[in-house]
C-alpha cells in the first residue's frame, strides 16, 4: 500500500510573509519530487500549485498576474511570489550577519553550525559557501583550545 504524501499547507500571508514563503516553498519542492508532480506537464503543475497555496495567497498572485496567461510557468509563479514575500536580498546585510555570527554562551556547536549554514544561504557565497563556513566557525568558536587544535590542520575541511 503506497503512503500518503501530504499536501503543504496553504502560504499564511500574515506575519512573518518572508519565513512562511521560505517554508511553503521548500514545502511545494518536496512535494513536487515525492509525488512526481514535476515530472508531470506545466498546466497541471500550475494548478496544482495554485490549488495549494491557498486563497489569500491566490489573491496575491491575481495582482500580480491580471490577465490570464496559459505560457505561464510554475517557475515564474515561484519567483514572483520570492520576490514579493522576501524582496530583494540585501547581499552586503546578509553577509554582514554571517561575518558577525559567533557561537552564543551555552550554544552547541551544531547549534552554531546549523545557525551559520542558515545564514549563508543568503549570503549568495556560491562554491565557497562551505570554506566561509568552515572559516566562520574558527573564527567565531568560543573555544580558545579547540580554536587552536582546528588551526594546527592545514588541510581542514568543513
Amino acid at each position: 500500500m503506497a503512503s500518503k504524501i501530504p499536501i503543504p499547507i496553504p502560504l499564511e500571508t500574515g506575519s512573518n510573509l518572508s519565513l512562511n514563503w521560505k517554508r511553503f516553498q521548500r514545502a511545494w519542492k518536496n512535494y513536487e519530487i515525492a509525488t512526481k508532480l514535476k515530472e508531470k506537464s506545466n498546466d497541471v503543475r500550475l494548478a496544482t500549485l495554485l490549488a495549494i497555496i491557498g486563497s489569500e495567497a491566490h489573491e496575491i498572485y491575481d495582482g500580480m498576474f491580471p490577465t490570464e496567461n496559459e505560457d505561464r510557468s510554475v517557475e515564474e509563479v515561484i519567483s514572483a511570489f520570492h520576490t514579493f514575500c522576501i524582496g530583494k536580498t540585501n547581499e552586503t546585510y546578509e553577509r554582514f550577519m554571517f561575518n558577525m555570527r559567533v557561537q552564543k554562551e551555552h550554544e552547541t556547536i551544531d547549534t552554531y553550525y546549523a545557525e551559520l549554514r542558515k545564514l549563508a544561504k543568503t549570503c549568495n557565497y556560491e562554491s565557497l559557501e562551505d570554506n566561509l563556513i568552515r572559516d566562520r566557525i574558527v573564527i567565531g568558536i568560543k573555544s580558545e583550545e579547540f580554536r587552536r587544535k582546528l588551526l594546527e590542520h592545514s588541510d581542514l575541511t568543513l
